[in-house]
């Protein structure tokens, strides 16, 4: 069953600043590495996983530093690109408290990606507080089918990064 839950904010961006500490003592402080989804929003709703954006300049910085993530008990998730990396703190399904690490170039869309979605849901409480309510819907539709909640739901996403990238765009 999916569940999502009001997430304390500042818990959250407690335990993001201690988890970046721990990565920057594994792989130096030469990669920006940024809080992002859910619980990176005030007030969001979500399944409380901390999610950490960490940008590379290239495909020799992402392999390097996939093998020290790897090494340090991550687990590479399957939807990985050249230019793309997921990991998880879990090798089994996520729950709350449980840490993704996503790994991207710098120059490469998806990095890109993270952060305009973030602003946008932090500039933009209404749309977070519309993109909540269609959560709590998809979960009352596909709550026992974890796979379709995150496929609706990426779908979802999608349009509001679409949406974000014209407001930006225009701005």
């Amino acid at each position: 069953m999916v569940e999502i839950v009001r997430q304390n904010y500042y818990q959250n961006k407690a335990k993001f600043n201690m988890i970046k500490k721990e990565i920057i003592g594994l792989i130096g402080n030469d990669y920006p590495i940024h809080h992002v989804g859910s619980t990176a929003i005030p007030k969001m709703l979500g399944k409380n996983i901390i999610d950490i954006l960490i940008g590379v300049k290239n495909t020799k910085e992402l392999d390097n530093i996939q093998e020290i993530l790897i090494n340090h008990h991550y687990y590479l998730g399957k939807h990985c690109k050249k230019y793309y990396r997921f990991f998880a703190s879990n090798p089994n399904e996520t729950k709350s408290g449980d840490i993704h690490i996503h790994l991207a170039i710098l120059t490469h869309q998806r990095y890109h990606d993270f952060l305009i979605l973030k602003d946008y849901l932090l500039n933009n409480p209404l749309i977070a507080n519309q993109y909540v309510k269609y959560k709590k819907e998809i979960i009352q539709k596909y709550g026992n089918n974890r796979q379709m909640y995150r496929r609706i739901k990426s779908i979802y996403v999608k349009k509001m990064l679409e949406d974000a990238k014209e407001v930006f765009k225009n701005n």
